[in-house]
């Protein structure tokens, strides 16, 4: 399926489209292709999507669809094919579009990345990381981090499952959870942690042999899963709440992260997100 964006929008002084914020890299798979395929183009290429193709685009293969099987999924990432997990159907917009179009369409199919087209062709593509640059050089001093922050910031605690964070962020509809330790937060775990770092690990069995006083070995055993903290990122930006909005996007973009704390002094206030910028340029139309 495809969605049209055909309004163009003025951002600051000057008008800007698609076609000039999308990246032309776009990756693409066959559907017979495996799941390890997948994660290793994704590790290389530091992608979060690819295009399913067999002469003509098919679906998408995204981070999520990763996370989703490493909760669900009993086999090895290399037996499963794309074929299996693949979202079918492309949503695209036209070269002409403005960004704040491609936002809605993004917003209302709950996705990161849409293809552009240019004379009917595939040419590129943008994604929710472009659409908060392009927010950092284009809405500055137009509002406050505290505008468009999200007041509830998803929590973990460090020594949970990463099963459990899997869950937990599904049952939430986030990509991303805050790490808390005697209730500071400490780090972020996001399903890229989990899809890319650990995808296809399996809790694993530790066998204790004890023998009673009296009879027979008696067998124990127990279950170790992988925890948050093994695969959290420590390193924490935080962000005060009148900071201008466009200034919390070009850090974002400029140390490749996905995510702010909102604090003021020691307390956390919210979180601010890739998401939460496309939100608010897909209500700018």
């Amino acid at each position: 399926m495809s969605a049209a964006a055909i309004s163009v929008k003025t951002a600051g002084d000057f008008m800007v489209t698609a076609s000039e914020i999308m990246s032309r890299d776009v990756y693409i798979i066959k559907p017979s292709d495996n799941l390890a395929t997948v994660r290793n183009l994704f590790m290389k290429k530091g992608i979060s999507r690819v295009m399913v193709y067999d002469d003509e685009p098919l679906g998408m293969v995204t981070e999520k669809d990763l996370t989703k099987v490493f909760f669900e999924e009993r086999r090895a990432i290399d037996e499963i094919r794309v074929s299996e997990v693949m979202s079918h159907g492309v949503l695209t917009a036209p070269a002409s579009s403005s960004p704040e179009d491609v936002a809605k369409i993004m917003h209302e199919n709950n996705t990161h990345g849409i293809p552009i087209l240019v004379d009917g062709k595939i040419d590129g593509i943008v994604t929710s990381r472009d659409l908060v640059s392009y927010f950092s050089k284009n809405y500055k001093s137009k509002l406050k981090i505290a505008d468009i922050m999200d007041r509830e910031a998803h929590e973990i605690k460090e020594f949970h499952s990463i099963f459990k964070a899997a869950k937990l962020m599904k049952d939430k509809t986030t990509d991303r959870l805050v790490v808390m330790r005697d209730r500071r937060p400490v780090g972020i775990i996001s399903d890229r942690d989990i899809s890319l770092a650990s995808f296809g690990l399996r809790p694993s069995k530790v066998i204790f042999l004890r023998k009673a006083e009296h009879g027979p070995l008696h067998r124990h055993i127990h279950t170790y899963p992988l925890i948050v903290a093994d695969l959290m990122k420590e390193d924490l930006y935080s962000i005060q709440p009148t900071m201008d909005a466009a200034f919390g996007a070009k850090v974002m973009t400029e140390r490749g992260i996905g995510s702010l704390l909102v604090k003021k002094g020691d307390k956390m206030l919210g979180i601010v997100t890739n998401h939460s910028y496309v939100n608010y340029l897909a209500k700018q139309v």
